[in-house]
């Protein structure tokens, strides 16, 4: 009989729900008290029994890394917010929804995005405007909507770095549903080493009766993602290899190196996790083989 009352009591007492932190690579989840802290790679659960809990979390990037935001989920807190997250109890009572899951054994979930970081990237910032917002997987506002582009596909997203005064637009082409245009050149990018990558200096390829959109994203993987430098100049160069955006792949060039007017390319932490959704629109952007950007 005592065991049984007992064990009634000790249920009651741990009866409420739960915060599950889930950390990935790249940083650390702690409270401002300094009473939670969660490490990279750890799932940590802390149980929220009472009216009294008031904590503050903030993500703690690790060297080269930074921290984005609150991914954005079902029952995840503070989704798509990108500083701390206060989580309390104290306004519940008088709340009896808010009483009801506070008494549950609901787990509520709580996980930063972290990005490795690159030396001179631009980094992504948000202007509101007129036009809906375009969100992504994770509840990261990337930029606006602008509606169908010049190349006939329904996206074209624009886009802005801190620092930098222009807007930047990315446009999306589904080339199952629209021909490929044939001056649809602007997205190839060439690179003047062995093979496609940062480190033999990408520059954005432009045809040589062609002016050059200073103003472009250029896309090299969903999380590989480049706008023109500011300060480069625009010149005619031999390269030995490109990214060809129509076949989304690296080939050489059908000469041992051919001359096309190039402009140099700059990494930004501009990231596309899909699906991408409009705001206030029925519009989703799903990631395809055949996107070309």
């Amino acid at each position: 009989m005592f065991a049984a009352v007992f064990a009634a009591i000790v249920a009651a007492v741990l009866a409420g729900c739960k915060i599950e932190i889930q950390v990935p690579e790249g940083g650390s989840v702690a409270s401002v008290s300094g009473a939670y802290t969660c490490q990279a790679g750890q799932h940590c659960e802390i149980g929220v029994h009472d009216v009294y809990f008031d904590e503050t979390f903030i993500a703690q990037p690790s060297p080269g890394y930074e921290f984005l935001l609150w991914k954005k989920a079902p029952l995840r807190l503070c989704g798509g917010k990108a500083d701390s997250c206060p989580l309390n109890t104290t306004g519940f009572p008088g709340n009896d929804n808010l009483l009801a899951f506070l008494e549950s054994d609901t787990s509520f979930y709580l996980e930063p995005v972290f990005r490795k970081t690159v030396a001179g990237e631009y980094k992504l910032e948000y202007r509101e405007s007129d036009r809906p917002r375009v969100i992504d997987s994770n509840g990261r506002t990337i930029g606006s909507y602008l509606g169908v582009s010049e190349y006939g596909s329904p996206w074209d997203i624009q886009v802005n770095f801190k620092g930098l005064p222009d807007n930047y637009t990315l446009s999306v082409l589904l080339t199952g549903s629209a021909p490929l245009p044939p001056d649809f050149y602007h997205a190839d990018i060439a690179y003047f080493g062995e093979a496609c990558e940062d480190r033999f200096n990408p520059m954005a390829l432009t045809l040589p009766n062609r002016g050059f959109d200073k103003t472009r994203v250029y896309m090299r993987s969903p999380i590989k993602l480049y706008i023109p430098d500011p300060n480069g100049r625009t010149s005619t160069r031999s390269y030995k290899k490109f990214w060809e955006s129509g076949s989304l792949n690296c080939g050489r060039s059908s000469t041992p190196e051919m001359r096309d007017r190039v402009h140099p390319l700059l990494p930004t932490n501009l990231e596309l996790h899909f699906p991408l959704t409009v705001e206030g629109t029925d519009i989703v952007i799903f990631q395809d083989p055949q996107l070309v950007f």
